[in-house]
């Protein structure tokens, strides 16, 4: 196991269901959570046969506010992946791990320890995934769009020493205070945004979090001001988001790349020409994200022209 996770007693994991997604083997699992008092699922995906005392390169993808572990079957993620797609996977022992992470948000909550699916996460989760020794894991990544994009890059910016690299897919990166009514109004208005269509999308946001300053507890762009840089530097960091994203994400990972390019962390920050807040968007981040950790060459990544890039 690597160095950084202290895993408590594990949770059981019983297997529900085993099937063929592409060339990918698909197991979703019932996870008795004792941190979060519950049952919750997680699911997995990797290419067979594995080798036994092969080492592993487990990718973590952190789902949306609509979305949960079982969402990358609905995006068609593993029937998109190329011959180099698939023999990366082969050759790094590639494993993709997806929890459900309720609405995506994962914080760390002391007065409600239910909700707590950062404890959840990094206390059972990456254990239980880790924990065969028969197949010791060599590199932990993060992706994560939406919701589970800004947790990506919170737990990333937060615990460098845990990540070898992350991707942020149309991060809800929100530069403004979402709990005043006036200033979703004029964030609307600035950035030509649907007032009635934002204002729902908000309102999951809003029953996450206390308020504005306890948003902020784990918003990346402030946490990067007290972040270990030397940790995050070197480590791939791709964040996108769609020209015509309806949220007007496109505002939060521009502030989050000039901090970045402020602070000397290499990154890339692509907006991807007519694309929406969507399940193509998740899908195309997921992709391009997975080659640029296992160096895919250039000709491999396919997606829609970049209009920024950072």
């Amino acid at each position: 196991m690597l160095a950084g996770i202290s895993p408590l007693i594990l949770p059981t994991l019983r297997k529900i269901e085993t099937r063929s997604i592409g060339a990918f083997t698909y197991e979703r699992f019932l996870c008795d959570s004792l941190l979060l008092e519950r049952v919750v699922k997680l699911s997995r995906y990797f290419l067979s046969p594995r080798s036994e005392g092969k080492e592993r390169s487990v990718i973590y993808c952190l789902h949306g506010a609509v979305g949960d572990d079982a969402f990358a079957t609905l995006i068609g993620l593993f029937e998109s992946f190329s011959s180099a797609d698939l023999d990366a996977c082969l050759r790094e022992g590639v494993e993709f791990v997806f929890p459900d992470c309720g609405t995506g948000y994962l914080r760390q909550d002391p007065t409600h320890p239910r909700e707590s699916y950062a404890d959840y996460f990094l206390n059972e989760v990456i254990p239980m995934i880790e924990s065969d020794r028969s197949q010791p894991v060599r590199r932990r990544y993060l992706m994560g769009y939406s919701s589970g994009g800004y947790s990506a890059l919170s737990l990333f910016v937060k615990y460098p020493n845990l990540f070898a690299g992350v991707v942020a897919g149309m991060p809800v990166l929100f530069d403004f205070d979402f709990f005043s009514d006036d200033c979703v109004k004029q964030y609307a208005s600035d950035n030509g945004l649907d007032l009635a269509f934002i204002t729902q999308g908000i309102q999951i946001t809003r029953s996450v979090f206390k308020d504005y300053p306890d948003y902020l507890k784990h918003d990346p762009l402030t946490l990067l001001e007290s972040a270990d840089l030397s940790e995050i530097r070197g480590k791939p960091m791709f964040i996108d988001v769609g020209s015509d994203d309806e949220f007007g994400l496109w505002t939060g990972t521009r502030n989050l790349s000039r901090s970045l390019k402020e602070k000397q962390i290499p990154h890339l920050h692509v907006e991807r020409a007519g694309v929406a807040h969507n399940m193509d968007c998740a899908r195309l981040g997921t992709l391009d994200g997975f080659r640029i950790f296992f160096g895919i060459p250039a000709g491999e990544i396919t997606h829609p022209p970049v209009l920024r890039s950072a």
